[in-house]
């Protein structure tokens, strides 16, 4: 048999086998996309987020089956930190990394549940900036998945971002809570916050590890559904007697005195209209304070159980 026959019969065996893997792995593959929507649904439901993600951004088709499906999150948090912007799914923690410079972060620390920038770039736009694109990605996941709420969170520490910057796209001003940390926080932006607060809306502001002004005072800040002010220096006791209709006020740190309590509390208990669901008051003093004086001319029920006093 000559040199060439033999290497042509081999290049046909080699040929043969060839196609008998490429026709195994033919028929290893699942036709997803040619089930019945119904069978498919049941298909895309049992899929974890991020399965559910991935699929979405194959084609318009399977995102629109993904978006029928209506695969559960429970709340999305949209954290703004100029190119380290992402969007985390709660209750999954899967994380959707909108800032170009996240992806190589997530590799170093070997995060599993991510879903790369580069993956997303179906719904981002290469022309616009990070916090656009990061409007741009939570319009999309919330069309694509069952979830009704999202909160917001700025880092103040932003060079390209301001709260403005933010707050002036329509998308991120319907938030439940806005979480602002991390950083000093001017008089200027403090009325701005508190004049864009939607109190239509039952909307939450918290204000954590910020250094505010401390003398700061606007009519508006203890009129919002949700509070929780980390420093709350600048309350005073006519502050208080402002709350009407509010669902949480939680005050860290503050120069409020028992006796301002004292008189915050006969009010609230004489008042013709309901105050707050629940009220959380920082007290800082180096004594151990007698809160028996809180209560005096007060009916209460006194309580001790599991070590803690409680008054009713």
């Amino acid at each position: 048999m000559t040199s060439s026959l033999t290497k042509w019969i081999t290049s046909l065996f080699k040929l043969r086998k060839k196609k008998e893997e490429l026709k195994k792995k033919k028929l290893s593959s699942f036709p997803l996309g040619k089930l019945p929507f119904l069978a498919l649904q049941e298909v895309i439901r049992n899929m974890d987020i991020q399965e559910g993600i991935r699929l979405a951004l194959t084609s318009r088709k399977m995102r629109l089956n993904v978006k029928y499906s209506r695969i559960p999150v429970d709340y999305l948090a949209v954290v703004i930190n100029d190119d380290f912007s992402y969007i985390e799914a709660r209750g999954t923690g899967v994380i959707f990394l909108c800032g170009p410079k996240l992806d190589k972060e997530c590799e170093k620390i070997k995060m599993d549940k991510y879903i790369k920038r580069s993956e997303l770039e179906p719904w981002l736009d290469p022309t616009v900036s990070t916090l656009e694109n990061t409007r741009n990605a939570l319009a999309q996941i919330l069309n694509t998945f069952k979830c009704d709420s999202f909160v917001l969170g700025i880092e103040l520490k932003c060079i390209q971002t301001t709260i403005r910057d933010v707050l002036n796209i329509s998308d991120f001003q319907k938030f439940e809570v806005l979480y602002v940390f991390e950083g000093k926080l001017e008089e200027e932006d403090m009325n701005y916050l508190m004049e864009n607060m939607k109190e239509d809306q039952e909307q939450g502001l918290h204000i954590l590890d910020v250094e505010v002004p401390e003398n700061y005072y606007h009519k508006n800040m203890l009129k919002i559904f949700d509070i929780n002010y980390e420093d709350a220096r600048f309350v005073r006791i006519e502050h208080l007697l402002t709350i009407k209709n509010s669902n949480v006020v939680s005050l860290g740190k503050n120069n409020l005195t028992l006796s301002d309590i004292y008189t915050f509390l006969r009010y609230w208990v004489n008042s013709e209209y309901d105050l707050f669901k629940t009220i959380d008051i920082k007290i800082e003093s180096e004594a151990e304070p007698n809160l028996d004086i809180l209560f005096d001319g007060l009916v209460v029920l006194k309580g001790f159980r599991f070590g803690w006093e409680s008054w009713l």
